[in-house]
C-alpha cells in the first residue's frame, strides 16, 4: 500500500505513519532495499510509548522518507548501554488471532522493569 511503501526503502530510512488517526509511529528501516523490514521505536528514557515519544519529539509525517543517517534533526545514537532483554506477549491487539497475540514480539529491558 502507499502507506507501507517506505518499508521497502534503504536501511536508515525514516518511516512515520499515523496509527488510529491520532498517534504518529516512528520506525527505522533496517532491511536491505527491496525487503520490507523495520523497527518501531517504542520508547525512550522518559516516554514509555510510541505515541508519547513522537509527541514529545514533535515527529509527524514531515519526517517520513527522511534518513537517520543523513539528517541533522533526527538520528540514532549508540550510548554503549546493552540491555538485558526479555520477551513477552504482545499487548493492545485483542482484535488479532490468538497465535499472533501470543507471539513473543514484545521486547522489554529486564533491568529497567526490576528497578520500578
Amino acid at each position: 500500500t502507499p502507506r507501507s511503501e517506505m518499508l521497502w526503502r534503504a536501511p536508515g530510512t525514516v518511516y512515520v505513519y499515523l496509527c488510529y488517526g491520532m498517534h504518529w509511529m516512528l520506525n527505522a528501516i533496517t532491511g536491505r532495499e527491496g525487503e520490507a523490514e523495520g523497527v518501531l521505536i517504542r520508547a525512550c528514557e522518559a516516554y514509555n510509548g510510541p505515541g508519547k515519544l513522537t509527541k514529545y519529539l514533535q515527529i509527524d509525517k514531515r519526517f517520513n522518507g527522511g534518513s537517520f543517517v543523513e539528517s541533522d534533526l533526527l538520528w540514532l545514537a549508540d550510548d554503549g548501554y546493552r540491555p538485558s532483554i526479555r520477551t513477552d506477549k504482545r499487548v493492545g491487539i485483542n482484535y488479532a488471532d490468538q497465535r499472533d497475540i501470543d507471539r513473543p514480539w514484545r521486547f522489554i529491558d529486564a533491568e529497567k522493569i526490576k528497578a520500578k
